[in-house]
Formats: C-alpha cells, structure tokens, sequence
C-alpha cells in the first residue's frame, strides 16, 4: 500500500523520492515510500483512509492541474489528516 501511495502522489504532483537534503547537518529523511509506510503502520488508520487521502490528492490536482510538489511527504500526510 506504501508502495502504491508514493508511486501516485509521486507521479500526479512530479516530486522527488527523497525531500531536500537537511541542512546543518541534521538526519536525512526517509525515502517517500518508507515514511508513508512507518505513517501508516503508527496511526493504524484503516485502508479506506489511506485511498480516501489519495483522493483527495488527485482532486486538488484535477482543480490545480500546475500544481507541482516539492515535498510528497508533506502532500500525503496533509492529505492524510
């Protein structure tokens, strides 16, 4: 399901995999994929959530067709709250 999620908000909002690099020298995030998949496994949310935020992503997307990412961590987890 992680997999999938980071694939569509990848693809529909044209951002990287990896955020910008942290500067002075903090941790590096996590790939798109793995942190959706550690979000998913800490809230528990059922399924029906997770398609119900991608949804809500593809719709602000149809409504902001430029719209572009530079953070998929951030688009999905604000999708997701």
């Amino acid at each position: 399901m992680a997999r999938l999620a980071a694939r569509f908000v990848s693809h529909l909002f044209a951002c990287p995999d990896l955020p910008a690099a942290a500067a002075n020298g903090q941790q590096v995030p996590a790939r798109l994929d793995h942190f959706i998949a550690y979000a998913l496994h800490r809230t528990r949310l059922p399924e029906s959530v997770t398609y119900a935020s991608l949804f809500l992503l593809q719709r602000l997307k149809a409504r902001f067709p430029a719209a572009k990412g530079s953070s998929g961590h951030r688009l999905f987890i604000s999708a997701l709250c």
